[in-house]
């Protein structure tokens, strides 16, 4: 009753306000009653038409919101003021021309009406921390609207224009002396003790993303994964995204489960806890029992994000298209294209069959690393929105206090941790892209390192590997030419780029980070002046290897929070060169030798039949006599003695070569054997002869090379 108060209080003096500062509007007071009455009456239409009207209007009309980047709101407003003043039980009459007054009117009401909503805290955000999933949203996504559902997205247009606008208020009145008195009204009008008048900046901007969805929380997470660079009170509250989210109600859990593993979780489970254990943006996860007794924890989807975050993805993509169409920097940065690859990601991540996969391949390529563990998963307990793993126990990777308490040494933790991010991106281009600290977890009593959420993996080729490699080498030797070199490789220019100019300034930025002692040298420094460097130049890395530079960034990180005097290149680099070691044994160069030859084998019997039909068209055009051959004999005899001396000074050496040729081929298919002779396995000995060819075959190589420039500076 207070609010309802309130604002038609509000109401009426904002139309009051507005009547007596515009010349060209009169009002005409109701007959016999004051003129308060006639303003209370003004107050409640106006609060009647906001209540009823504007979200309709804003819901038909959110397009044409997005494409004029909010600016059509202002057009409401009028229209809305236009429309009280038809509808009030009274008459407001206007000079000529009539259309301009109405234009004032409404701009001029529109911004006191925000004015004193914002002071009198009326539009307050409070976040409920309620989320159960509204009914509607459900029921709007089983229309048949086509591949987009545009009903989804209005609606989302609606609510997210209505929460920044109240944030909006909370964040600009909260920078001046009137403060205080938007708190007091916020107590009083929602009786809360804690009301966000009462938070610091950071604290309402991380709410604002919380009440905003897990589309913006995902944004608010990548944001806080380059916490380095923000102050400690904004990584302190970014990073709450992590993992300090409210819960949904158990209900909607049990609902979800049953729907998606087809029976209720009672059945399923031998035991199953509905309070929840943790929750995050996009699911929450409740500890349970196989009927075994193994301890899994089971990981449920928020109820109906899957349809919420596609009408976000999809608005801020038309958003984002409306921008970089209009501005240049934006379509330098492509920040459509980024946004692409964010909303394909977490369009993956809201599949769980996706992650369930991805589980079981990082388990595999970690199995080498005994100081690294991925929890088992259950593939007949999971579906697209409810996964099930091993229950394990551990702190996240930066409490540094308890590793401490512990007894774990935070250096082994630290340079384990990035031995295991740097196998998984230039060994195995099969990565984690999102370990923050929410999703690495230590085992205190076995000090080893634990992955969680697969759900945003990264892939790379060969290609991009060896240039990421290319780039942490350069990084460590200083080779700033190297860098530009590896750096332009695999990119791609969005206008005229200057190698020469480009090349000179990473040299120079390699020069600066030279000056200062190795301990100093960390990735993410040159890495953010190099991505600068790139944009000025008008070159763009490729999205794969922008996931992985994210994701040592957000490794790098937790390296400095564990152990912050490690010399990360140099560690990097160290790492690096183990695990060449490691990789470049007997049994993965027979592996590479035995796959390539066999890639090779097969590419020739695939081209055969081209050749053979090839070689028949000839065959046919020199029988029907259209082959014709065109010989220029000029000088034929002078050719010929030279082309006579380079056979017989190089025959031997030809024949040698078609020998190692075939020796070549020969141990590498011989590779595949599986049998002994004298106890030695045969693969072994045509692994030998494989290397012992390629050595003779380089040196008989470089023989021709120096015998043909002998000829032609001889010919000279």
């Amino acid at each position: 009753m207070l609010y309802f108060v309130l604002r038609v209080l509000v109401n009426a003096l904002a139309v009051a306000l507005t009547i007596s500062l515009m010349p060209g509007i009169h009002l005409s007071p109701l007959r016999g009653e004051p003129l308060a009455v006639t303003y209370l009456s003004f107050g409640i239409t106006l609060g009647l038409v906001n209540a009823l009207i504007r979200p309709v209007v804003v819901f038909f009309t959110a397009r044409i919101l997005v494409w004029s980047l909010g600016l059509f709101a202002v057009v409401i407003n009028i229209m809305l003021f236009a429309l009280v003043g038809l509808i009030a039980p009274t008459a407001i009459h206007y000079d000529e021309p009539v259309l301009l007054w109405v234009i004032m009117g409404g701009f001029v009401m529109s911004i006191i009406s925000l004015i004193m909503t914002g002071v009198s805290g009326l539009d307050s955000p409070i976040f409920e921390g309620n989320l159960r999933s509204k009914w509607y949203w459900r029921w709007l996504n089983r229309l048949p609207t086509g591949r987009r559902n545009w009903l989804v997205e209005n609606l989302r247009v609606y609510f997210i224009l209505r929460i920044l606008i109240s944030y909006t208020e909370e964040i600009i009145v909260g920078f001046t002396p009137l403060a205080p008195f938007r708190s007091f009204m916020q107590r009083t009008i929602y009786g809360l003790p804690d009301v966000p008048g009462d938070k610091t900046l950071p604290a309402k901007i991380r709410v604002l993303l919380q009440d905003l969805g897990p589309t913006f929380v995902k944004f608010g997470q990548v944001v806080s994964s380059r916490s380095e660079e923000l102050a400690p009170e904004w990584r302190t509250e970014l990073n709450k995204l992590q993992s300090n989210v409210p819960p949904f109600p158990y209900d909607e859990a049990r609902r979800i489960i049953t729907h998606e593993l087809k029976k209720p979780p009672e059945i399923l489970y031998a035991t199953i806890q509905e309070v929840p254990f943790a929750a995050a943006s996009t699911a929450q996860v409740h500890k349970a029992t196989l009927h075994d007794g193994t301890l899994v924890i089971v990981k449920v989807q928020r109820p109906d994000i899957d349809i919420t975050m596609k009408g976000d993805l999809n608005v801020l993509r038309d958003l984002a298209d409306i921008i970089q169409r209009r501005q240049e920097w934006a379509s330098e940065m492509d920040i459509k294209g980024l946004l692409d690859d964010f909303a394909a990601n977490v369009l993956l991540e809201l599949n769980y069959n996706n992650e369930t996969y991805n589980a079981r391949q990082l388990a595999y390529n970690m199995r080498q690393l005994p100081s690294v563990h991925v929890p088992a998963v259950y593939p007949e307990l999971c579906a697209a929105r409810v996964m099930t793993q091993e229950f394990v126990r551990g702190v996240k990777i930066t409490a540094v206090d308890k590793l401490d308490a512990a007894g774990v040494a935070r250096d082994y933790i630290a340079t384990e941790f990035l031995r295991a991010m740097l196998k998984q991106v230039l060994f195995d281009g099969f990565f984690h892209a999102d370990p923050h600290p929410g999703n690495i977890l230590v085992d205190l009593e076995k000090s080893q390192i634990i992955f969680l959420d697969m759900g945003l993996m990264g892939n790379m080729t060969q290609e991009q590997r060896l240039v990421l490699a290319d780039i942490i080498w350069s990084l460590h030797e200083r080779d700033g030419q190297g860098l530009a070199t590896a750096v332009m490789g695999l990119s791609t220019s969005f206008k005229k780029v200057d190698e020469r100019a480009f090349t000179r300034d990473i040299e120079r930025m390699i020069k600066r980070y030279s000056m200062f002692a190795d301990d100093q040298m960390n990735l993410s420094g040159p890495m953010q002046d190099l991505t600068d460097a790139m944009r000025n130049a008008g070159l763009r890395l490729d999205p794969s290897l922008t996931l992985a530079l994210k994701a040592l960034f957000q490794a790098e990180q937790v390296v400095h929070e564990l152990d912050p005097g490690l010399p990360l290149i140099n560690v990097a680099f160290k790492e690096l060169k183990g695990l060449f070691r490691e990789q470049l044994n007997t049994t993965n160069l027979t592996e590479t030798v035995r796959t390539h030859a066999m890639r090779t084998a097969k590419q020739i019997v695939r081209r055969l039949p081209d050749l053979a039909n090839a070689t028949t068209k000839w065959l046919d055009q020199y029988e029907s006599g259209k082959l014709s051959v065109h010989l220029d004999l000029g000088d034929l005899n002078d050719e010929m003695e030279r082309i006579e001396k380079s056979v017989n000074r190089n025959i031997t050496l030809l024949a040698l070569t078609l020998l190692l040729v075939g020796l070549l081929i020969g141990s590498a298919i011989a590779t595949n054997l599986t049998s002994q002779w004298g106890g030695i396995q045969l693969s072994s000995i045509a692994f030998f002869l494989f290397l012992g060819g390629a050595v003779i075959a380089t040196a008989i190589g470089l023989r021709i090379v120096w015998s043909v420039w002998n000829s032609f500076s001889s010919d000279k």
